[in-house]
């Protein structure tokens, strides 16, 4: 996501208002998006209200323990197996 793009949902949040998601909730088109862009004054091209809506509509999935250590730089991510590093002599 771009930070132009960044920037629009934020003038969305800035002007809509605490519950400004629930909002979206009922968007299902570009065309939709594009609509209430323009009921608040944000202009958003057919490309950018893809990317809004495909942002908007996916599912936040939590990350597993092992995940989240790979992440963290606990585990190596195709073995599974502690990372070890080297250590040197200062």
């Amino acid at each position: 996501m771009t930070i132009e793009l960044q920037e629009k949902i934020k003038q969305f949040e800035e002007k809509i208002g605490a519950g400004w998601l629930k909002h979206f909730e009922e968007i299902n088109t570009t065309h939709e998006l594009i609509e209430m862009g323009t009921e608040y004054g944000i202009n958003l091209s057919e490309a950018q209200a893809q990317e809004v809506l495909k942002f908007l509509k996916t599912e936040a999935k939590e990350l597993s323990e092992k995940e989240l250590s790979g992440i963290a730089g606990g585990i190596g991510p195709t073995t599974g197996t502690t990372l070890k590093f080297p250590l040197r002599n200062m």
